[in-house]
């Protein structure tokens, strides 16, 4: 029963030459892989076919069911760094703040290649209540900033899944960047300001403003502003129990605590952010919560809702400087939120 919680929520709780244009489907994927990318990045992030996507959280990434911490995680920052070792340097110090004490560099920082550019490796350890997590961050500097992949995993199962990481960092394409759009998508009832973000073949309509930037025919209902800071992204499960939508977070918040990296439950049980209350008329709470990946503090609101026996989750992820500042344009995604 987690196993398919976790599908739904986190489904949420992230190149074949070395100039493609990347996209977030799996066209190009390797053999036994798929693609853990969220559509506009400059990179390819390809894990195995036994990992679970992270990206519906706005995260491309992984993780790897497991009652134990085992995720992968990829970004572009810009930075004012003057080279990788320094912005290699700016994270090692801000993790050593991040996790106190409990912060252990492993090994020295290596050379590497990264999606065939050079790279530097830092390797270190953390403390998760009391389990010790292996950890590595790669990073390349790439299409004006720098790009790192990082892993985290349960020092006791690390071994057991090395060779996934390993595949993970083999794999890993740099890209083009793709994050233009065509004409937006209409129909009837779209609200003025709005464009469609969700496939024909859906039964809801997702609209976003015509600032924000999506696919509504990719088969992804989801979209960013144009700076990347946020991101909206819809799915839905089917539950084969009996539950209510506070009994169903609880659920995934067990699952959100070991999946994404410094979870934190800032608010719960909160009646949706719309005119009612209620996102297409029916009952929808949101749930407004913290994490931290890598060196970047992020902060999520999820609002869930039930419909003809399926769940539905919408899902709001911002860096937590940008969230204040796109909450009204979510808060208006709810509100004209509707089924077909």
């Amino acid at each position: 029963m987690i196993k398919k919680i976790t599908a739904m929520a986190l489904a949420l709780i992230l190149l074949v030459c070395a100039f493609a244009s990347c996209g977030a489907d799996n066209d190009g994927a390797p053999e036994g892989m798929k693609s853990a990318t969220l559509p506009g990045e400059p990179f390819m992030l390809y894990v195995p076919e036994a990992w679970s996507l992270n990206t519906s959280s706005g995260i491309s990434g992984a993780y790897f069911n497991s009652p134990k911490t085992i995720l992968v995680s990829a970004r572009h920052q810009i930075s004012d760094a003057s080279d990788t070792d320094a912005f290699i340097a700016v994270c090692e110090k801000n993790y050593a703040e991040q996790w106190s004490e409990s912060y252990k560099k492993t090994s020295e920082t290596t050379a590497t290649l990264l999606g065939g550019e050079d790279a530097r490796k830092l390797s270190f350890s953390i403390k998760q209540g009391e389990d010790e997590i292996t950890c590595f961050q790669v990073t390349t500097y790439y299409a004006g900033g720098y790009v790192s992949v990082n892993g985290y995993c349960a020092t006791e199962l690390y071994e057991a899944r090395k060779g996934d990481f390993d595949a993970i960092l083999k794999e890993f394409k740099l890209c083009e960047p793709s994050s233009e759009q065509g004409e937006p998508v209409m129909d009837k009832k779209t609200p003025d300001g709005f464009q469609v973000a969700s496939s024909d073949e859906l039964e809801y309509r997702m609209y976003v403003p015509t600032s924000w930037i999506c696919h509504a025919q990719s088969g992804t209902s989801e979209a960013k502003t144009a700076d990347g800071s946020a991101h909206v992204a819809v799915s839905s499960y089917a539950p084969d129990f009996s539950t209510n939508i506070k009994d169903y977070f609880t659920k995934c918040e067990a699952t959100y605590k070991t999946t994404l990296p410094n979870y934190s439950l800032l608010e719960r049980d909160i009646p949706a952010p719309t005119a009612d209350g209620k996102v297409a008329g029916r009952t929808a709470y949101s749930y407004i919560y913290t994490v931290k990946v890598d060196d970047v503090d992020m902060k999520i609101m999820q609002t869930i809702f039930f419909y003809n026996e399926m769940a539905y989750s919408f899902t709001y992820t911002a860096k937590a400087e940008a969230f204040d500042t796109y909450l009204p344009d979510v808060n208006a995604m709810l509100s004209h939120f509707t089924f077909r």
